[in-house]
């Protein structure tokens, strides 16, 4: 007995019988309307586009990219955008940094502060230098001697007798001989160090020096010490000696003559006509005087001394200039007379001059140099 399912299916008028993997094709219905044939998506199945060769799906591997958007003529277009790394793919490693090694920092600070120090001190040497106007002499320094610039007497002081007081015990008389003829030319000086160091007049140990005779100075007690010629400058009328016994003597405190004022009061020490430990007080009269300095042979030359009234004469020469605090501020050297300036060779008329005592130094300084 045969079913109606089990009945084959007759065929078509006209034509053959449609495979099983064919879509039915249909007619136009009976009422004369075309009938469409149904389209199906699916993963074989296509859009229109596919027939012409463009595929579904961007294959997996490809990173997504936005579209560019292209701006009009003329206008700022934005930077492209990066893209964006595919699916399951690891993010590009970042770019490499370069470090600097934490010990290289130290090393560069040291050796900064180290050319500082060098180029600092051959600065300094240069301009000392450049700036030295002294002719004739070798620029050095006093390195080996012990000065001192500590003001022994308070800013109020005013009481000459306390000077006096501080600096005849830093005072001394010089005799110097020559030709046989002791005690020929005498003046004064006083300690510069506690070397035993001495700073006077040039013209006071001229004649001994270019004769070869011998030098003493004679200290407050009337101790005597030989003494030698270490430099000389008759331009400045300054000389330098050293007498290696001396050295228990007290050094004077040294000041600055820059830091005077006309009317300031100082003090004269020395021994005028050979009157040891002779003490005269005045103001400062006038300051960088121009002055005539040393022997006959010398008159073009001259210094910006400190003028002053306090009583000067022949034997004061190379003596200490003081202020009231007990600082020497110069240099005594010459003084005036009516037929003009004399290195302490006529009397006082109330006009001395002193070699300043910055100059004095810087000379000093030189002379023990060369």
């Amino acid at each position: 007995m045969v079913s109606d399912h089990d009945q084959e299916a007759p065929p078509p008028a006209d034509g053959p019988a449609a495979s099983p993997g064919d879509s039915p094709a249909y007619d136009s219905a009976d009422d004369g309307t075309e009938q469409t044939q149904p389209v199906t998506f699916g993963r074989h199945s296509a859009p229109d586009s596919a027939a012409e060769g463009t595929p579904d799906r961007a294959p997996e591997s490809a990173s997504w990219m936005p579209p560019a958007v292209q701006p009009p003529p003329g206008q700022w277009a934005p930077p492209a955008p990066r893209p964006f790394p595919a699916y399951g793919q690891p993010s590009p490693p970042p770019p490499p940094t370069s470090r600097v090694p934490g010990w290289l920092w130290p090393v560069v600070c040291v050796v900064a502060l180290v050319v500082g120090v060098i180029g600092g001190a051959f600065g300094g040497a240069l301009v000392a230098r450049l700036t030295d106007d002294t002719p004739g002499l070798v620029s050095g320094g006093l390195d080996d001697v012990d000065t001192v610039t500590e003001a022994p007497l308070p800013a109020d002081n005013g009481s000459v007798a306390a000077v006096a007081q501080e600096l005849i015990p830093s005072t001394v008389q010089i005799s110097a001989e020559f030709e046989g003829q002791r005690g020929a030319a005498t003046g004064s000086g006083f300690v510069l160090d506690r070397q035993g160091h001495i700073i006077t007049n040039n013209h006071v140990v001229a004649d001994a020096a270019q004769n070869d005779g011998p030098i003493e100075i004679v200290d407050q007690e009337g101790n005597r010490y030989r003494a030698e010629v270490v430099g000389r400058s008759p331009v400045y009328d300054l000389a330098v000696l050293f007498a290696k016994d001396a050295r228990g003597l007290r050094p004077a405190s040294l000041g600055a003559s820059r830091a005077l004022h006309v009317g300031d009061g100082v003090v004269a020490i020395g021994s005028p006509l050979g009157l040891s430990s002779t003490v005269t007080a005045g103001i400062v009269s006038a300051l960088d005087r121009p002055v005539t300095t040393g022997d006959s042979g010398n008159q073009s030359s001259y210094i910006n001394a400190v003028q002053t009234d306090a009583a000067i004469n022949p034997g004061n020469s190379g003596g200490p200039l003081v202020d009231l605090r007990g600082r020497v501020v110069g240099v005594n050297s010459a003084i005036a007379t009516t037929g003009g300036i004399a290195a302490g060779e006529a009397g006082n008329i109330g006009v001395g001059f002193a070699i300043p005592i910055d100059k004095a130094m810087q000379v000093a300084n030189q002379l023990r140099a060369r």
